[in-house]
């Protein structure tokens, strides 16, 4: 419960004590009143019969004399009591919660400000309010339909698209089809600068009876910070502008000279950031260049079968980075396929079911996206269930889904939270229009008693 809504139910357990002890105080203060009241009209109405007998023995008296006396018609007016004026003494929500606390009123729970009775009636409203959030919002024949052509697209793109496929078999054919296109576009003085060999490629020793770097054609990708997805943007640029080569430890770098790995460079790590920076500041194209000439690296070892490695885990773990790779051909192409298309399946399914939408037919166009997002959502975890189950069974993990376990996972927490969004926007009108209702029946109900009054 958050802290706000037990302050609330603190002053208002307060607030029907002291209304409570006030209703009590005034019907002991209107049945006191209310006697002496009445003794004093007994009193008065004696008076009065005594002073009507006198007047009319008066006037019997003054007839046998043959005295008429007319009598003036008496006015009375009523007298008015005046009333106390009440004093409403004005208080922030501060003093009222201090006063209540001070009362002893602490964590109040809604048990103690309503009645059994009252408690099991509000149970029962809330149940019949869900319980019309469900119908509202069940699936119907069509939106059934929409969701087995979901799980249907989701189950055939893991399987056409598997993460094996559509890859290049060796770097230098990527080199070869995407550099080449890129190319005819490129100003000839700048070819050399953008498509030459980046510093973080280089596997061999510049004195070959230097110490091992543990770098090889097949290892590089995965211990040098160039080749990852997210910090080969920033150690990529730096070791293209200071020529040098940074292994995934970070601190470890070394120099570069004419494709080899030379001594460990001055500085280590922070010495070639300060050289990058230093060049990128010799002219204003150096570091433009620098990151075009990263991207265009990035991708012609993107869509090759040793890929680049997943974002950080290279940093983390070697070896697993590699066996990723290797073994099952997870690595950041895969992911980011497998996630863009089934977003892209999940969005056309979306449009698709929006175009079945009619106001008179299905009311409030949020309880309906609520329908489009639950298909969605159970479309997509049957599709990932029967992925792992399929992986599970046949033992062929190049065919997990990891890109699709993702957008599952987002869609799960995301619709979910969407619903629950709803159905509390849908409890709270329910609600408002139930006690719009209590309050016109009291309304007529009053106008009924001052009517017949």
């Amino acid at each position: 419960m958050s802290k706000d809504l037990q302050e609330i139910l603190d002053v208002l357990a307060y607030n029907r004590k002291e209304s409570e002890q006030l209703q009590a105080h005034t019907k002991q203060v209107t049945e006191t009143f209310s006697d002496i009241a009445k003794q004093s009209v007994d009193a008065s109405n004696q008076s009065a019969a005594k002073a009507d007998e006198a007047i009319q023995h008066s006037m019997r008296l003054l007839a046998k004399r043959g005295i008429s006396v007319n009598l003036p018609e008496m006015i009375r007016e009523e007298s008015r009591v005046p009333q106390s004026p009440h004093i409403h003494s004005k208080r922030d929500w501060s003093e009222l919660l201090t006063e209540a606390r001070a009362a002893g009123f602490e964590q109040t729970v809604l048990e103690d400000l309503l009645t059994p009775q009252e408690m099991s009636e509000a149970d029962d409203e809330y149940i019949r309010v869900k319980a019309a959030f469900s119908e509202n919002t069940r699936l119907t024949k069509m939106d059934i339909s929409l969701l087995l052509l979901t799980v249907a697209l989701q189950c055939a793109r893991q399987y056409i698209f598997a993460n094996d496929k559509f890859r290049f078999r060796t770097a230098k054919e990527a080199d070869e089809k995407i550099k080449a296109s890129l190319k005819h576009a490129t100003p000839t003085h700048w070819q050399d600068i953008l498509f030459g060999p980046v510093p973080y490629d280089a596997v061999s020793r510049l004195d070959p009876m230097s110490d091992s770097t543990g770098l090889s054609a097949k290892t590089h990708r995965y211990r040098t910070l160039g080749h990852d997805p997210v910090l080969g943007w920033v150690f990529g640029p730096i070791n293209i502008l200071s020529n040098s080569l940074t292994k995934t430890d970070i601190v470890t770098t070394y120099e570069i000279h004419g494709g080899k790995i030379g001594p460990f460079y001055k500085g280590g790590t922070l010495g070639a950031t300060e050289m990058a920076i230093e060049k990128a500041q010799e002219n204003k194209y150096n570091l433009p260049a620098a990151i075009i000439k990263q991207a265009i690296h990035f991708g012609s070892d993107y869509f090759t079968k040793q890929g680049l490695p997943l974002p950080f885990v290279s940093s983390l773990d070697n070896d697993l980075a590699q066996k990723l790779v290797q073994r099952y051909s997870i690595d950041s192409y895969s992911v980011t396929r497998g996630a863009t298309i089934a977003a892209f399946i999940n969005t056309l399914i979306t449009i698709i079911h929006k175009l079945f939408y009619d106001e008179k037919k299905h009311g409030s166009q949020e309880l309906y996206e609520v329908r489009t997002r639950k298909l969605l959502m159970i479309a997509n975890a049957i599709a990932t269930s029967s992925n792992v189950i399929y992986v599970a069974l046949s033992k062929d993990a190049k065919k997990l889904d990891i890109g699709g376990m993702l957008v599952t996972i987002y869609r799960i927490i995301s619709d979910l939270s969407f619903i629950k969004k709803i159905q509390q926007e849908f409890m709270f009108e329910q609600y408002d229009q139930s006690l719009s209702k209590e309050l016109q029946w009291v309304s007529h109900v009053s106008m009924r008693q001052d009517i017949s009054e």
